[in-house]
């Protein structure tokens, strides 16, 4: 973009340093003559520069006083923008801006800056003459007299919307796939990824702030004798069956997600095993179509880490599937054992 910004300052800043000088001019001329040939007809800059910009069809061109009033435009402003010369020229730059834009201190802001610095660039939205937006790349440079003194600014605007709109279907398209990597279809519970990053977010949490903390693992006691006997899809329907049900049974803050297979797994912040219990109780009796399950609970030491809690809780379902299945087995914080 900045040899089309050049290009625009030799066009349309009157004076500008852009602008080739005689001498400079008269070098393909001098090539020519020393060649024998005929010299090329010798262009009008100024004219050729305005054909130039206005051949710029996909972009548009301002030229703003040092106030940011409009003096000049090319044809492709008005086709980005919908003003015809007239109505543009003499009005405000700000007229390009929503008013949620002009209300924080734009495009006043910006040419602060690129009257500071010489060049501002950003992208943004603009707005239309019928008040459409569009995704915008605006650079703005400032032009300068040779005393230094402040002229005015250059101004070259494009629509990216285009652009805009597939990067954010893109964005869309790349959080859909994180979200899904951490949801289990079957169930639409958060899978055994996404559960053992809750139980490391909770733990950090209870350490900040010393809280209780329990894990519990639900094992579905007889599922493949369901998926052998019934089939797949009954033993899909059951696990979207008991995984609602049990969600019922538990508070807003506990999560619970599928551990993997017949395998649930709980996180119940700020309770001890204990008040867990009554709750994997009531989670147990629901348990949908006539099937039992087993639980195991542990609660946080205080010390372990999230994969030691898991293993403690872990361990307390082996003990009840052991001790004949459809029961719950805790095991208390180690502070607290004997």
């Amino acid at each position: 973009m900045t040899g089309v910004m050049q290009t625009v300052l030799a066009a349309l800043g009157s004076g500008c340093a852009m602008s080739l000088t005689d001498a400079e001019f008269q070098v393909p001329q001098q090539r020519a003559e020393s060649d024998g040939r005929a010299p090329p007809p010798r262009i009008d800059l100024e004219v050729g520069y305005r054909q130039l910009v206005d051949s710029l069809v996909g972009h548009a061109v301002f030229l703003l006083d040092a106030a940011g009033i409009v003096q000049a435009c090319n044809s492709g402003a008005e086709a980005l923008i919908g003003y015809r010369p007239e109505e543009i020229i003499g009005g405000s730059f700000a007229a390009l801006y929503p008013p949620e834009a002009v209300a924080l201190g734009h495009p006043q802001g910006a040419l602060d800056i690129a009257a500071a610095t010489g060049r501002f660039d950003e992208h943004a939205w603009r707005m239309r003459r019928d008040g459409s937006k569009f995704w915008a790349w605006v650079e703005i440079s400032a032009i300068r007299l040779p005393t230094g003194e402040l002229s005015g600014f250059g101004v070259v605007a494009s629509d990216l919307t285009t652009y805009k709109q597939a990067e954010d279907q893109l964005r869309g398209t790349i959080d859909l796939i994180e979200q899904s990597a951490r949801i289990d279809l079957p169930t639409g519970l958060p899978n055994r990824r996404a559960f053992e990053e809750a139980l490391e977010r909770e733990l950090a949490v209870a350490l900040r702030a010393p809280r209780k903390l329990t894990v519990a693992i639900i094992d579905l006691d007889h599922f493949k004798q369901v998926n052998d006997i019934r089939g797949h899809p009954a033993g899909d329907a059951l696990l979207r069956q008991a995984s609602a049900a049990w969600r019922m049974c538990l508070r807003p803050s506990d999560v619970l997600a599928r551990y993997g297979g017949d395998e649930f797994g709980v996180i119940m912040p700020d309770t001890g095993v204990e008040e867990a219990r009554s709750a994997l109780q009531r989670l147990r009796r629901v348990t949908p179509d006539g099937e039992t399950c087993s639980v195991g609970a542990a609660e946080w030491d205080g010390a372990q880490t999230a994969g030691a809690l898991a293993q403690d809780a872990d361990a307390a379902l082996y003990e009840a599937k052991a001790a004949g299945r459809d029961q719950i087995v805790c095991h208390p914080s180690s502070h607290t054992r004997s």
